[in-house]
């Protein structure tokens, strides 16, 4: 499982992730053959989340203490977009 990194704060809110996104998803899906893309989100991460619904992912649900990062254990959304999906966009 391939995992995205954080962009710095002076990078935000210029679109580069989402221009990024739909170039991976692009050659994902259509290069690579693949049936699903998925994402976690920090349920306090309010602009990755909006990114994901406005790239027609589908929040799937809550993944309860699912991370431990610095010394704490962290609750995440999951969130999908299927071949079939992104196909009708």
């Amino acid at each position: 499982m391939q995992r995205l990194t954080e962009l710095a704060k002076e990078y935000w809110k210029k679109g580069i992730i989402s221009e990024a996104m739909q170039a991976v998803l692009g050659y994902g899906f259509a290069e690579m053959n693949l049936m699903r893309v998925q994402a976690l989100v920090e349920p306090l991460n309010i602009a990755s989340q909006k990114l994901m619904e406005n790239n027609s992912f589908v929040k799937e649900g809550l993944l309860r203490k699912y991370e431990y990062t610095v010394g704490k254990f962290d609750d995440l959304y999951m969130y999908s977009l299927l071949k079939d999906e992104y196909n009708t966009k």
